[in-house]
């Protein structure tokens, strides 16, 4: 009985010893792969970016946000997005600026698809700015590039097995730009 409780407790102790490494290493993984999306993004936009909060601006600097839209299809989530939809129209509002909203897509789909969506997607974007307020149309354009602008490539994807880490790396693949033009 001794033995048995002795053992019981051995496994235990090492599955809690276990854990505990295990946990380090996949919060070290975690940072690792946060990190790496971070990088790629910082060179694919030559780390020009602005923020909603910004009063000096330059021409090329963008904003990324990862829009909610409804699943397969280019309609905007005007729920999911109000809080953000406000500050970007009181932003535009209060600047005169000119933007283009770029809408991307990850690789999964075909690339005709993605790219209807992606276009459809920036479209529904713009469409919800211009009617949302008073921002005039000529001071929004859009482009979709479906899959063609990948932030992290399809190889780096493929290359994990671990579906959670491709989930990441999708996610920053999908994602809405709006980049400045024009500053008046």
């Amino acid at each position: 009985m001794k033995q048995a409780f002795l053992l019981l407790v051995f496994c235990s102790v090492g599955l809690v010893c276990y854990s505990q490494t295990h946990r380090k290493d996949s919060i070290l993984r975690v940072n690792k792969i946060d990190s790496l999306i971070e990088t790629k993004t910082k060179e694919h936009y030559n780390n020009k970016f602005f923020t909603l909060e910004d009063t000096a601006f330059e021409v090329g600097s963008v904003l990324i946000k990862h829009i909610i839209y409804n699943y397969n299809n280019g309609l905007v989530d005007m729920k999911a997005n109000k809080e953000f939809l406000d500050s970007l129209y009181k932003f535009l509002s209060n600047n005169s600026i000119y933007i283009k909203i770029e809408a991307n897509t990850d690789y999964r789909g075909s690339e005709k698809f993605n790219l209807k969506l992606s276009e459809h997607r920036a479209n529904s974007i713009k469409y919800a700015l211009v009617n949302y307020g008073l921002i005039k149309e000529d001071r929004v354009s859009y482009i979709g590039y479906g899959e063609t602008e990948p932030i992290i490539e399809p190889s780096i994807i493929d290359s994990y097995f671990e579906q959670w880490i491709r989930e990441k790396f999708h996610l920053a693949n999908r994602r809405t730009v709006f980049r400045i033009t024009k500053v008046n």
